[in-house]
């Protein structure tokens, strides 16, 4: 289940800090890198990662291949806020070692339109029976802003579309700017998996995504795209 990378990224920012672990040490980070990068600021989180992430894996392209592949992994896993965005070369991992047909990508943006075919797409791929659900439940998101956890949840109707200044982040032009920092990093993963969709080896990406970070998206005379986050889940 795939979101989008940079709606992704701000929504886990917005709950580690709820839930004050943001600096919790991972074991693949080096020593002081999740204290240094601890703020209660998307903009500055955004840079300060972005910065050090972008120079690792500058590094990691300087070595044979397959060694680059493993670095630049090392490079994603150092931040599960926006490294684990970064969805092809990890994808690409599975695949390397099952069958496709064995592999389901689905999204969130299409389970939030049609969620009744996004679980029987899953129930199908699994080989499991149909499962009557609940409508008002089906409507519901569940672990959503503000009502963290699968105790209770809120109608996707009342969700936010978009990311805004809150917090300490009140400069809508650095919010801005950030977020499309964000999509440009993001984009050239997206368009990997734009080819596996064109392949046929996984689903394809809503549409609003190549809208987002396609090619066209980049050109020149395109305006920087804002996400709209679909899912708000």
């Amino acid at each position: 289940m795939l979101r989008d990378p940079v709606f992704r990224a701000h929504s886990r920012f917005v709950e580690q800090v709820q839930f004050g672990t943001l600096n919790a040490t991972l074991p693949t980070q080096p020593r002081g890198y999740a204290a240094l990068a601890n703020t209660t600021s998307f903009v500055q989180y955004v840079d300060w990662v972005l910065t050090h992430m972008e120079a690792c894996l500058q590094r990691a392209q300087l070595k044979p291949p397959a060694l680059a592949r493993h670095l630049t992994m090392q490079c994603y896993l150092w931040d599960h806020v926006i490294g684990y965005s970064v969805y092809d070369i990890f994808l690409l991992n599975y695949l390397e070692h099952f069958p496709d047909k064995q592999v389901l990508v689905v999204y969130m943006e299409d389970l939030a339109a049609e969620p009744l075919r996004i679980l029987e797409q899953v129930e199908a791929h699994i080989g499991v029976p149909h499962h009557q659900y609940n409508t008002t439940e089906l409507a519901a998101a569940f672990n959503a802003r503000g009502s963290y956890g699968w105790g209770r949840g809120s109608m996707l109707s009342d969700r936010k579309g978009s990311i805004e200044p809150s917090g300490v982040d009140q400069n809508a032009t650095a919010v801005l700017e950030a977020v499309e920092r964000l999509r440009r990093f993001f984009a050239p993963s997206v368009q990997r998996l734009f080819a596996l969709a064109d392949e046929g080896r996984i689903t394809r990406a809503p549409q609003a995504w190549r809208a987002r970070y396609g090619s066209a998206a980049f050109s020149k005379d395109a305006p920087p795209a804002t996400p709209q986050n679909a899912s708000a889940v």
